[in-house]
């Protein structure tokens, strides 16, 4: 979801080359009728859609999950205009899965999605294997305790390897300082 053309058309072109299938919406009120009626294992959000802002929509996406009685949660990504000026505050409470800059670049998106959606494949076979075999809890084991709030961290996958290489050119005008 965005309310730039160019950015939607550049994520659908990239996103569908790799085999994903994509909807896009341009504005927030799109993007939550489009929840409502199909639950998708990753959302691109802009940071400043239009009608809803990014903060609400990701609220109401969670608490929609928790009231549906969720397997597993959606991955949520937001793309955001300046990555170090993010008020990250806005997004803790929604449990927001990642950011992503703009402008849109295909070397970050590819890797993040592809990231996200094993994140979310992963959560369905755990969900999967609770419902098979629950733990079972014996009335002897539930003791009464003073609630503390915790934040809980879910533990971040391994990072699967990735290749970079860096080419300089012929006439960078650094040869004389940079010979191997």
């Amino acid at each position: 979801a965005d309310s730039d053309e160019a950015t939607i058309k550049l994520a659908k072109r990239l996103l569908e080359k790799q085999g994903y299938r994509v909807d896009s919406v341009s504005n927030g009120d799109d993007c939550l009728q489009s929840v409502q009626k199909k639950k998708y294992s990753v959302l691109l959000l802009s940071e400043n859609l239009s009608r809803k802002d990014a903060p609400s929509i990701v609220r109401w996406i969670r608490k929609k999950e928790k009231s549906d009685g969720y397997r597993s949660k959606a991955q949520l990504l937001i793309l955001v205009q300046r990555i170090l000026s993010v008020d990250y505050h806005v997004y803790n409470d929604a449990e927001v899965d990642g950011f992503l800059p703009k402008p849109l670049e295909g070397s970050r998106l590819i890797p993040a999605i592809e990231k996200s959606v094993l994140e979310y494949q992963e959560s369905m076979v755990m969900a999967s294997k609770i419902e098979e075999n629950p733990i079972p809890i014996k009335s002897e084991d539930i003791v009464a305790t003073k609630s503390i709030p915790v934040k809980v961290m879910k533990p971040k996958p391994p990072r699967p390897e990735i290749a970079l290489s860096i080419e300089r050119p012929e006439n960078s005008g650094c040869s004389d300082l940079m010979k191997t």
